[in-house]
């Protein structure tokens, strides 16, 4: 990996005001929030040994706070400690899911995040006023992020967007580009949300390949890159590839307020629950790692090949666009939910690592 791989902590330091529809957090969203003192024990033990093991399995660090970074009081503290570690997570901020404010708390709020190096808001939108609204499952959202996002600007703040395209907004996207071009001279992203998470639930809203007909050529480019799962059946149909890589670039841990570990996406469609690999305020952190090394590989381990997943659950009936990841965690899902277990001829040695997988999530 040289120095390039990442660890990414997701810290459950406080709850989404949201309940947007794709959402990767939405499985587990009810906890308490944590004291600052509690933010500060869960990073630590990542930093210092970052920081003093050349043996350490990652070379750096990125922390995400919350799964509203904004709703927490004492995050421009948190900004200021991630910084003077050199630590990701404080210079661009995602901003979504924040609770009300008044201006004056906001302005106050923002020019103490500011202060503490942050640089780079991060804004979602999901079409204009209650389209908007509506995928967020929160009424006045579409108005509070652009108060926020106005506040933000207004101060030298620097405003990303990032439009999540769908069933219910393709003839606002046009509209609502050019409004924010001229409002905070920043173009915004197109995207679409992965199968993961409630986003996996949401097949209704996911365009298809006749929607491509209502946008703008500029849109239509920005995402060439995905395609309708019978094209991807076409290329990915002969791949022998393992739908995970067995070494990723990134190890992803998310931490409660007691400490404990649990890894992402343990399953194809889990959001952000997952198995628990212990608990750093009680254990090393090698422990820890150690513990996701063996709960990862037995994951990554347990489904087939691209290929074979493909042939066996790709529906080329399906004009809904996905990008690779996507349509490949689709079929994962498939196969999870699979009451025939492959033969071993047909899966290998996937199949013992299947059950040893099984037996992994019943600990």
């Amino acid at each position: 990996m040289g120095d390039s791989r990442w660890l990414f902590l997701f810290i459950r330091a406080i709850p989404c005001s949201y309940f947007c529809k794709h959402c990767l957090f939405a499985p587990s969203k009810r906890f308490k929030a944590m004291e600052y003192d509690t933010i500060l024990s869960t990073i630590q033990p990542f930093v210092t040994f970052q920081h003093k093991s050349k043996y350490a399995p990652y070379q750096n660090l990125a922390v995400y706070v919350g799964d509203c970074a904004l709703n927490c009081q004492d995050f421009p503290k948190v900004v200021r400690f991630l910084k003077a570690h050199c630590t990701e997570g404080w210079q661009s901020v995602a901003s979504d899911g924040f609770r009300k404010r008044s201006r004056q708390e906001w302005l106050s709020y923002l020019q103490d995040l500011k202060r503490a190096g942050t640089e780079i808001l991060e804004f979602s939108l999901y079409g204009r006023g209650d389209t908007h609204d509506w995928f967020a499952g929160f009424r006045g959202s579409y108005e509070a992020l652009h108060m926020v996002a106005g506040l933000w600007y207004e101060i030298g703040g620097r405003v990303l967007w990032s439009i999540f395209i769908h069933k219910r907004n393709l003839a606002e996207l046009h509209h609502l580009r050019r409004e924010l071009r001229g409002k905070y001279r920043a173009e915004s992203e197109i995207v679409v949300w992965g199968y993961l998470g409630w986003g996996a639930r949401i097949e209704e809203l996911r365009i298809e390949k006749q929607d491509l007909e209502k946008l703008d050529g500029l849109s239509r480019k920005e995402i060439a890159h995905l395609k309708t799962e019978r094209e991807w059946v076409e290329i990915l149909e002969q791949s022998s590839e393992p739908p995970f890589s067995p070494v990723p670039d990134v190890i992803r841990l998310a931490i409660d307020g007691s400490g404990e570990v649990k890894i992402p996406y343990t399953t194809a469609t889990s959001g952000l629950d997952g198995l628990s690999c212990g608990n750093v305020l009680s254990m090393p952190v090698t422990a820890v790692l150690e513990k996701w090394e063996q709960i990862y590989t037995a994951w990554v381990s347990a489904y087939p090949s691209v290929g074979y997943s493909c042939q066996k659950y790709g529906d080329v009936g399906n004009e809904r666009l996905y990008d690779e990841q996507s349509v490949i965690r689709k079929w994962c899902a498939a196969f999870e939910g699979d009451t025939e277990r492959p033969t071993p001829a047909a899966a290998g040695s996937r199949f013992a690592a299947r059950e040893s997988w099984r037996e992994l999530q019943k600990e």
